[in-house]
């Protein structure tokens, strides 16, 4: 019984509890990630004799070659040994078999510094540890007898198999063996499906990460050749200008040469004569002229800007382009970033300074992740602004054209009548915010469209001129009446000292100059010398890119200050507006234009394509006629001429 039970023993410990280093009992076992034990002080060993003084933060098993990480790679390789953890199974069992059977400390017929599992030791066909060399062959020279062999306490049959029931001890030990190889083995089976998954998200994730970054290369290569084109054209503008200008120049030249030659015709004639009197009335005219022309400032050079802000914007959007992060199983998903709030810049009612141009298609907003596109959420209603209910004589009810300024005052020219009026910025009382009639002003014609030329002067145009109304915070108040000479429709502020006009009879654009005098028109392709508008109405501009946007009839035409057409929208292959009207941008580029015809208000983007419908007669549309934005973002509509509804659109 004793021999048996001390080949069964010496089996298990030569499968299991021997380091495969140093082929010795274990002492101080170590566990590695690989599911391979070592002694302390051979993985030490190892460690040394591999790392060899570099600096790495991993090493390879000794067993399988599996690259197994150090814990904390920043302490010395010297005590990496004792980073890993002790295995306290193994030890349990050593302890064990050391309580049985003592003499195993060195197991007997092994020879010490051998490993046991070399040809001094067998495994028969089932994995359990068979007889030594010895035994064996004297268990084949038995072979011949098949029967069972009793035993005290066991039974060896002729072939050596070992009876682990009759030992209860051993088969205990014998049990959490088979117990523990089983959830190491379920354990391998799930590490090695998750390293399959791991490698397939890497692939997956690798594409997705390039098809993105390819992605954002197309936008950005699309945004530089936008900018190229305008600044090839912004050169070719002003050359073309300075050459008309150079013309000009040589007109009045030879006009000056003609006053030269009549003055010596005078000279020849008596000083009392009315013919010396009609050609020195002739010459003075043709003087105050050439005297008053307008003479705009030559181009010092022509810019490029960078805004700061987008600049910033941008990178702040390319730092958080991506992350990586590893999610345990059965953790939570990790919480998306929150959106920082925009801080772009602002710009009043009256289409002001924009920065660069956006289009929806590009994916990347100018003003970074956080840029608004219309249409991108549902319009909700937010006020609802009735002239009739605020005004107490009966005048004024009916709405032609409105402007919003910095404040939230909202200032209209009334249609059929004489006169502009405006009302306070809302107040919240309770529930709701409230607005007061502000006051109006009675002019000598009646006005048609406005616009915001500052924070607080209105421009308006009446017949044959223009009036400028300051808008105070308690009154309004007539400024200035600047005569113009023609019948002007449409209205925007092109900086702080001049307006851009539209008119149908001539059919032109103007600018005009708040002293009255024209310094640009436009209206004529100057390439094809074919007429640009049929009846404009509505416009808008955007100074700082140098843009106009016209309301004509079934499209709207985006032109810059020299008259060449960036685009026109519909497109000749399009569907026609019905009745394009109002007209106002943004500060990020979007482009807002009602369609009368169609009882609606749709958004562009800055290259003239078709963003979405933002508010339409499900929104309670049945006549739109003007629009405007302030600087919250909030677009007003009139409505049947009797009403303004003022939404949040994104």
């Amino acid at each position: 019984m004793a021999s048996h039970h001390h080949h069964t023993t010496q089996r298990l410990q030569n499968e299991f509890l021997s380091c495969p280093r140093c082929a010795k009992p274990f002492k101080d076992p170590k566990a590695l990630p690989c599911m391979h034990n070592l002694c302390k002080a051979c993985l030490q060993l190892h460690i040394d004799e591999e790392m060899g003084g570099s600096r790495r933060s991993s090493f390879t098993c000794p067993v399988c070659k599996t690259k197994i990480f150090a814990p904390d790679p920043g302490k010395p390789t010297g005590i990496w040994a004792n980073q890993f953890p002790s295995n306290f199974v193994i030890k349990g069992m050593i302890d064990a078999i050391a309580v049985g059977s003592p003499e195993l400390a060195s197991p007997p017929g092994v020879p010490r510094g051998r490993h046991p599992l070399s040809k001094s030791a067998s495994v028969d066909r089932d994995g359990r540890p068979g007889a030594p060399a010895s035994s064996s062959s004297s268990s084949s020279s038995s072979s011949k007898n098949r029967g069972r062999v009793s035993g005290m306490g066991h039974s060896v049959d002729s072939a050596g198999s070992v009876d682990l029931e009759s030992n209860p001890e051993v088969s205990e030990v014998w049990r959490k063996v088979h117990e523990l190889r089983s959830s190491v083995q379920a354990e391998e089976s799930g590490i090695v499906a998750s390293l399959t998954s791991l490698n397939q998200q890497r692939d997956d994730q690798e594409r997705a990460m390039t098809d993105a970054v390819s992605k954002l290369q197309d936008i950005i290569n699309m945004r530089k050749a936008e900018l190229l084109d305008n600044l090839s054209s912004c050169f070719s503008d002003e050359v073309e200008k300075l050459r008309q200008r150079v013309q000009s120049c040589k007109d009045n030249l030879q006009s000056l040469k003609s006053c030269e030659d009549l003055l010596r015709s005078v000279a020849t004639l008596p000083a009392s004569s009315d013919s010396a009197s009609d050609l020195l009335e002739s010459v003075t005219l043709q003087l105050e002229e050439v005297q008053y022309r307008p003479r705009p400032e030559n181009p010092a050079r022509v810019v490029l800007e960078y805004d700061a802000t987008s600049v910033y914007k941008v990178t702040e959007a390319l730092a958080s382009f991506g992350s990586v992060h590893v999610e345990k199983e059965g953790s939570a998903p990790r919480p998306a970033p929150a959106q920082q709030p925009s801080t772009r810049p602002q710009a009043g009612a009256s289409g002001g300074p924009s920065n660069t141009s956006h289009d929806s298609n590009d994916g990347l907003p100018s003003y970074g992740a956080v840029a608004k596109v219309p249409g991108s959420s549902q319009p909700q209603l937010v006020e609802k602004i009735t002239p009739g209910q605020l005004v107490t004589d009966g005048q004024g009810t009916q709405i032609y054209d409105i402007a919003v300024t910095s404040t939230g005052i909202v200032v209209m020219t009334v249609y059929g009548e004489k006169l502009v009026q405006a009302f306070t910025a809302p107040k919240v009382q309770g529930s709701k915010s409230t607005r007061r009639f502000l006051g109006r002003i009675e002019l000598d014609t009646e006005p048609r469209c406005l616009c915001m030329l500052t924070q607080s002067y209105a421009a308006l145009v009446g017949d044959m001129c223009i009036y400028l109304v300051a808008v105070l915070w308690d009154r309004l108040e007539l400024k200035k009446t600047i005569p113009t000479g023609k019948m002007y429709t449409g209205i925007s502020a092109y900086g702080e000292d001049t307006l851009v006009v539209s008119c149908q009879n001539p059919v032109c654009v103007d600018f005009v100059s708040l002293s009255g005098f024209i310094t640009e028109t436009i209206d004529k392709d100057r390439a094809s010398s074919q007429m640009l508008f049929k009846a404009p109405s509505f416009l808008a501009s955007t100074p700082k890119d140098g843009l106009l946007f016209v309301s004509d009839v079934q499209k709207l035409l985006c032109v810059n200050n020299a008259g060449k057409v960036k685009y026109e929208f519909p497109k000749a292959d399009g569907d026609p507006l019905q009745n394009a009207q109002g007209v106002c941008c943004d500060p990020a580029g979007f482009v807002y234009l009602v369609d009368r015809g169609k009882r609606c208000v749709l958004a562009l983007s800055a290259r003239g394509t078709r963003i979405a419908d933002v508010l339409t007669s499900k929104h309670g549309l049945t006549d739109p006629a003007a629009v405007a934005l302030d600087q919250q973002g909030l677009l007003y509509v009139t409505n049947d001429f009797m009403e303004i509804l003022v939404f949040k659109v994104y």
